[in-house]
C-alpha cells in the first residue's frame, strides 16, 4: 500500500478521492483509474499503476458482495473481526449472538418464536434473523442443490453465506444501538452450509473467499444450540411442510449428522435431542441454555462423567484417522478470587481457544457450593466471547496464586455422544481426562476401544480445573501410584 500511496503523490492526483478506492482494490478502483488513463494516455506510471490493479481485480471475484465475505478472512495476527465483539465505546450493548441449528424439522422455527417470547418477559431485546435458504425459497429461488454440479453448488452457498452475513450483521448492529441488553436469534449460521456440500467443494469455497473457517465457527456466536431433527426419536412428527426442505426422513436423518459434525467443536456447543417427554420439554431445555448463556440461573442439568486415562508414551492418545476429530489449543487463565458467601465461591476465568493459530477469546464465570469436605456443586453462570483488546486487558487481573492451564482438547463423537479428550501439557509430566456428555444421568457410557481408562474422577475434586491450576497441586499417592503402574 505504501508503494501505491507514493505513486500518486508523484502523479500529483486527488489523494483524497483515489486512496479509498484504491484501499478497497476492487472493481470500482479499477474502472475509476481506468477511464482517468483514457485522459492521461501519455502517464506511463498510472498506466503500469492500473495494469497491477487490473491482474488482481481479476484474481477477486467483480461482484463487491465479496468484500463483506472477505472481511471474514484473518490472519492469525490480526484482532479477529468475524466475531463482530463489542468495542470500548459499546459497553452498555450487552448483545449475546445465538445460532440455532439442527436437522430438518427439529423444531427451530417454533423453538425462535418460543425463546424469543420468553427472553422478552424476562427484560430482553430479541431479534431473530430469518434462515436465508427459506428466505431466499421464499422469494421464488429454487433449491436444487441435489442436481448442482460443483461450480454451481460453490455459487449457491456463496449467494447464501452473503445473505446470511448481510441478515445477521444487519440484526447486530440495530441490536447494539439500542444501549440494552439484547439477544440476536439466528436461525441457522455461517457453517451450516459445509453439511449440504461435499467437503472438497466446501474447501474451495472457503479458498475462493478467503474466509476463515475457525473464525466463523468458533468466534461469531456466544453459543449454538442444535436441534435434533424429528427423523432421530420422534419420527411421526417429521413432516415436509417447510418450503425450503425437500430432504426424506432418512436424508434428514443424515443432514443432522452432518451439521453436528460442523459444529463439533465449538466452545459452547449445546445438543438438544428427542429424548423428551414432549415438545415442550425439548423447548425448555432450549430455552435454559439460552438463560445460562446470557446468565440467568435456569434448571439447566448437565449430565457429565470424567476419567483418568492410562499415560500415554506420546502424551496425547492416538485417535484413529478415521473419526471426525477437532483439536484445539487451550491456555486457561483464572482471575483474581470473587466474592466468597459461606461456602459458595466464584471463579472467574480467561480462555484462549484455537486452531491453526486462530484464536476465540472466552470469559466465562462459575460458582461453587461446597456441600461437604469431599463434595461440591458447580454452576457455570455464563460465557462470553470478548475481542482480542478486551482479552489482552482482563489478563492483567490474573490469580498469581494459580498456573495457566495449557492444553490440547481433542473433541469427538462416538455412539451418539460427545467425548472430550483434555491433555494437559504444563502440568507434572502430563496427563490425560476424558469427559463424557451424558443424555441422561442413568445412561450407559461406552469407552471408545483406543482409550484406556486408570480409574473414574466424576466426583474427584482434586480433578476439577481450578484446583489443577493451583501452584501446589500434586497427584494423590494411590493416582500417582495407578499411573506409574500403568505406565510401566
Amino acid at each position: 500500500m505504501g508503494q501505491v500511496s507514493s505513486s500518486l503523490d508523484k502523479l500529483s492526483l486527488q489523494n483524497s478521492i483515489l486512496i479509498p478506492l484504491l484501499c478497497a482494490q476492487g472493481y470500482i478502483g479499477y474502472k475509476f483509474l481506468q477511464q482517468y488513463l483514457n485522459s492521461k494516455q501519455d502517464n506511463e506510471e498510472l498506466a503500469q499503476l492500473t495494469q497491477k490493479l487490473s491482474q488482481k481485480t481479476q484474481k477477486q471475484s467483480k461482484d463487491t458482495e465479496f468484500d463483506e465475505i472477505a472481511k471474514l478472512a484473518q490472519n492469525s495476527q490480526n484482532i479477529p473481526i468475524i466475531s463482530e465483539r463489542k468495542s470500548p465505546d459499546e459497553e452498555e450493548a450487552e448483545v449475546f449472538k445465538v445460532c440455532v441449528t439442527g436437522g430438518p424439522c427439529g423444531g427451530k422455527t417454533s423453538g425462535l418464536v418460543y425463546v424469543q417470547e420468553k427472553m422478552k418477559e424476562l427484560g430482553y431485546l430479541v431479534f431473530v434473523v430469518p434462515e436465508a435458504a427459506t428466505t431466499i425459497a421464499n422469494g421464488g429461488g429454487m433449491l436444487d442443490m441435489q442436481n448442482y454440479n460443483m461450480v454451481q453448488a460453490i455459487q449457491f452457498q456463496t449467494n447464501l453465506l452473503k445473505l446470511q452475513i448481510r441478515l445477521e450483521n444487519t440484526m447486530t448492529q440495530i441490536a447494539k444501538l439500542s444501549r440494552k441488553k439484547a439477544i440476536v436469534l439466528c436461525d441457522r449460521g455461517l457453517m451450516d452450509g459445509q453439511a449440504y456440500v461435499e467437503p472438497k467443494e466446501w474447501a474451495e469455497l472457503l479458498n475462493i473467499n478467503n474466509l476463515n473457517e475457525v473464525l466463523m465457527r468458533d468466534d461469531r456466536y456466544d453459543l449454538v444450540i442444535h436441534l435434533v431433527t424429528a427423523a432421530l426419536g420422534a419420527e411421526k412428527f417429521y413432516n415436509q411442510q417447510n418450503s425450503a426442505r425437500f430432504e426424506t426422513a432418512e436424508e434428514a436423518a443424515i443432514m443432522d449428522k452432518k451439521t453436528q459434525d460442523a459444529w463439533l467443536g465449538h466452545p459452547n456447543h449445546v445438543i438438544v435431542d428427542n429424548n423428551v417427554k414432549s415438545f415442550e420439554e425439548k423447548l425448555t431445555k432450549m430455552l435454559n441454555a439460552v438463560k445460562q448463556c446470557v446468565g440467568i440461573e435456569s434448571s439447566t442439568t448437565k449430565y457429565t462423567r470424567k476419567f483418568l486415562l492410562k499415560p500415554n508414551e506420546n502424551i496425547s492418545p492416538n485417535i484413529p484417522k478415521d473419526l471426525k476429530c477437532q483439536r484445539f489449543f487451550i491456555e486457561d487463565v483464572f482471575l483474581e478470587s470473587g466474592e466468597e458467601q459461606g461456602n459458595k465461591k466464584s471463579f472467574r476465568k480467561l480462555r484462549r481457544r484455537g486452531q491453526n493459530q486462530n484464536y476465540a477469546y472466552i470469559l466465562s464465570a462459575s460458582k461453587v457450593d461446597k456441600i461437604s469436605k469431599d463434595t461440591q456443586s458447580s454452576e457455570i453462570q455464563f460465557k462470553k466471547l470478548l475481542s482480542y483488546r478486551e482479552y489482552t486487558f482482563m489478563l492483567s487481573k490474573s490469580d498469581t496464586k494459580r498456573n495457566n492451564l495449557i492444553t490440547y482438547r481433542d473433541v469427538f463423537l462416538y455412539q451418539g455422544n460427545v467425548f472430550i479428550l483434555d491433555t494437559y501439557l504444563n502440568v507434572k509430566e502430563g496427563f490425560n481426562i476424558l469427559k463424557v456428555i451424558l443424555k441422561n444421568k442413568n445412561q450407559n457410557v461406552e469407552i471408545p476401544p483406543f482409550l484406556e481408562v486408570v480409574k473414574e474422577i466424576t466426583d474427584d475434586l482434586g480433578y476439577k480445573r481450578s484446583t489443577i491450576s493451583k501452584k501446589d497441586w500434586y497427584f494423590s499417592k494411590g493416582d500417582a501410584s495407578l499411573l506409574k503402574k500403568n505406565f510401566a
